[in-house]
C-alpha cells in the first residue's frame, strides 16, 4: 500500500522487471539504490494524494553498479519559481526542461538541476567519485 506524508511529497517507482513497487516518501530530495531493471514513476504524491500518469509515465533504466543523476522532478507551480532562482527567463522555460508528462491535474517536468543536486550528493557519499555519476534523464 502507498502511503505519502502529510504534505503530500512522495514518489513510487514500478520495477517493469519484476513487478516490485519502490515507494519513496517525502521526496522533495530523494535518492535511493535500486535493483536492475526497468523502471516508471507510476505515482507521484501530491496533497490531494497519489497522481497516476494520465499517458505514459516517466521511464529509466538502472544496470548493476550504476550511478545515475535522472533529472529533477518538477511540478508546474514550481516550475516558475525554479526558473526564478536559476535567472532563467520564463521565455526560456522549456530550454530547461528535458522531458514533461500529465499526472492528473498537475504537470510535471524533468529539469537539469545537477550542479546543486550531485553537489548536495557528494556530500552525503564522499566515498563516490563525481565522474562515476552520470547523467541519464528520465523520459
Amino acid at each position: 500500500m502507498y502511503n505519502i506524508d502529510e504534505s503530500g511529497h512522495g514518489i513510487r517507482f514500478k520495477n517493469l522487471n519484476t513487478g516490485e513497487d519502490f515507494t519513496y516518501i517525502a521526496a522533495t530530495y530523494f535518492e535511493m539504490m535500486l535493483p536492475p531493471g526497468n523502471y516508471v514513476i507510476d505515482g507521484i504524491g501530491a496533497p490531494s494524494g497519489l497522481l497516476y500518469p494520465e499517458a505514459k509515465p516517466f521511464t529509466f533504466t538502472v544496470s548493476r553498479g550504476d550511478v545515475k543523476y535522472l533529472g529533477s522532478v518538477v511540478g508546474d507551480r514550481d516550475l516558475l519559481r525554479l526558473l526564478k532562482k536559476k535567472n532563467i527567463p520564463e521565455s526560456e522555460a522549456y530550454c530547461e526542461v528535458i522531458s514533461y508528462k500529465k499526472y492528473g491535474p498537475i504537470d510535471y517536468f524533468i529539469v537539469d538541476e545537477d550542479e546543486m543536486v550531485i553537489d548536495e550528493f557528494l556530500q552525503r557519499h564522499s566515498e563516490i567519485n563525481r565522474f562515476k555519476i552520470r547523467k541519464d534523464f528520465m523520459n
